[in-house]
């Protein structure tokens, strides 16, 4: 064994014997690569996209939303079942990053492609079959890619480092200093707005500026998957894993079968917990924000208005964390981070719905009576709940990326080995096959509300817009709010925590001494070879 290979082991030998920090240009690959991570613009789940653009009505959307949901599932077991035998030279989730660099933006162009072939097509009612199944292949075949993404997201943040308080610090830094979607969101938001607040009293008008917003979610779903896919390959060139060899040296390198990466279930309560929690927050309806900012305020830039004094508070949220753990166990940070805006965002939907005077839509057809359709007193109640959100925020991100860390290493505590795909696929896929009858369900009421699609989506009736009210607030909130109670029956305390990275140092310092130990007796037998 070469000095390389013994030194690399050293990195990873564990928190009781060694503290090894990741360097600076690792650190900004990561800050990179989390800003990546919720950079890409999937036009293809995107809701105005889909309403307005393709247009496929909910009724539709809510049939190629379960096959979609079954191939996705398929797609994230093949997936995890074959990272965990990946084992190469480059390590275990890096090449995934190159590989999704690759695949991913060729099928967003293909994405983008979709609306161009059906754009002549006459369908008033958005039910065109043959543009239907064209969508669900291109979106199985982008979810994939997005698979690819995660499975690397989890695996290269739990391998960056042994030490639990280095990865908790480095998971701040990266989350802090990121800038996400944000900026993009809001560049995409403005264009919007514009575009869509120009005048179409005639034929050709009403084209140009539909072509102009085709042409704008085309761009942004192709540019920004290539921006992320060049920030992941960065940090796939600078960065180290270094928790997986050691992990696996017990077993020789030999990767775990498929039944034994499942066993990471038996005996793991944390896992179970967050399954059922996932579980549960996929049996909801999906809030439908977007499309009451667009298709009833006609103001996509609604939450860049009313969450600009949270973004001040944003920032400092981070500053804190610490301290709040001090106060509050792990579960009781991760619920109350999780849900401390959901009691207001209830109490918004009574007042949305007080009588006032009559709002033209966006179309200018119908008249709206109710307090969500007056941007000014709705962006000033919004603001209270995105203030509550924000003073919350870096917990409400750091703490639940550290419980999947903590699930992950509390089942190689127990089983012997790491499982980091199986354990993105466990919490995963009972996600999305609850999320299957949630989608369809969310689709179905909007349908049933009588939402428009295509050329009338900026004029929805007054019933309609009720119901998109609803479904913005009221019902999402109610089912979401079923899914803090797995989050009470977390068990990993301090203490236990405490004893857990206590004996994965042991293991990982007992697993270096005897790679060095095999690694002087092979240079042992090479000097007498050459002697003889």
């Amino acid at each position: 064994m070469d000095e390389k290979t013994v030194q690399t082991a050293d990195e990873q030998s564990g928190p009781s014997k060694f503290r090894r920090t990741v360097s600076l240009k690792e650190t900004i690959g990561l800050v990179a690569f989390e800003s990546a991570n919720g950079m890409p613009f999937r036009i293809g789940n995107h809701q105005e996209w889909l309403d307005r653009i393709l247009n496929i009505n909910r009724a539709r959307q809510a049939q190629g939303g379960v096959v979609v949901a079954v191939g996705d599932i398929f797609s994230d077991i093949f997936l995890a079942t074959l990272v965990e035998k990946i084992r190469t030279r480059w390590g275990k989730f890096r090449p995934l990053l190159l590989v999704f660099s690759i695949y991913a933006p060729v099928m967003s162009v293909a994405m983008a492609m979709l609306p161009v072939f059906f754009w002549e097509v006459y369908d008033p009612q958005g039910a065109l079959l043959t543009k239907l199944l064209f969508w669900i292949v291109l979106r199985i075949m982008n979810d994939l890619a997005d698979t690819l993404w995660n499975i690397a997201t989890v695996g290269m943040i739990a391998n960056i480092t042994a030490d639990p308080e280095e990865r908790l610090s480095l998971i701040v830094k990266a989350r802090f200093f990121s800038t996400g979607s944000g900026p993009i969101n809001l560049l995409r938001d403005i264009i919007a707005d514009v575009i869509s607040r120009r005048p179409a009293e005639t034929a050709v008008q009403f084209a140009a500026r539909e072509v102009a917003m085709r042409r704008m979610f085309a761009g942004f779903g192709i540019g920004t998957v290539l921006l992320s896919g060049a920030l992941g390959v960065y940090f796939a060139a600078v960065s180290k894993e270094r928790v997986i060899g050691v992990a696996n040296i017990q077993k020789k390198e030999k990767p775990p079968t498929f039944r034994e990466s499942l066993s990471a279930l038996k005996g793991n309560r944390p896992l179970l917990m967050i399954v059922l929690h996932e579980m549960l927050e996929g049996v909801r309806v999906d809030d439908q924000m977007g499309t009451y900012t667009s298709a009833i305020l006609n103001f996509r830039n609604f939450g860049t208005i009313f969450g600009a004094p949270g973004a001040i508070l944003n920032p400092i949220s981070y500053s804190y964390i610490g301290k709040l753990r001090q106060i509050m166990s792990t579960k009781v940070l991760w619920v109350v981070s999780r849900s401390i805006g959901r009691p207001i965002l209830i109490l918004i939907y009574f007042f949305g719905m007080i009588p006032t005077r009559g709002t033209y839509s966006p179309g200018g057809q119908y008249r709206y009576y109710r307090m969500y359709a007056r941007l000014w007193p709705m962006i000033g109640v919004f603001m209270i709940y995105d203030l509550s959100r924000q003073a919350m925020w870096g917990a409400s991100v750091v703490i639940p990326d550290e419980i999947r860390n903590e699930v992950i290493d509390y089942g190689e505590w127990k089983n012997g080995f790491r499982s980091e795909a199986m354990v993105g696929m466990l919490r995963g896929v009972p996600r999305k096959v609850m999320g299957i009858v949630g989608r369809a369900l969310t689709d179905f009421i909007m349908h049933q509300f009588g939402f428009r699609t295509g050329e009338a989506f900026g004029d929805q009736p007054p019933d309609t817009a009720d119901g998109i009210w609803l479904m913005t607030t009221l019902i999402p909130q109610s089912f979401a709010l079923l899914a803090t109670i797995p989050q009470f029956f977390y068990n990993i305390g301090k203490k236990e925590r405490a004893v857990m990275y206590a004996e994965l140092g042991e293991r990982r310092h007992a697993a270096l001494q005897a790679q060095k130990e095999y690694a002087r007796e092979i240079q042992e037998q090479f000097e007498q070879r050459d002697d003889s």
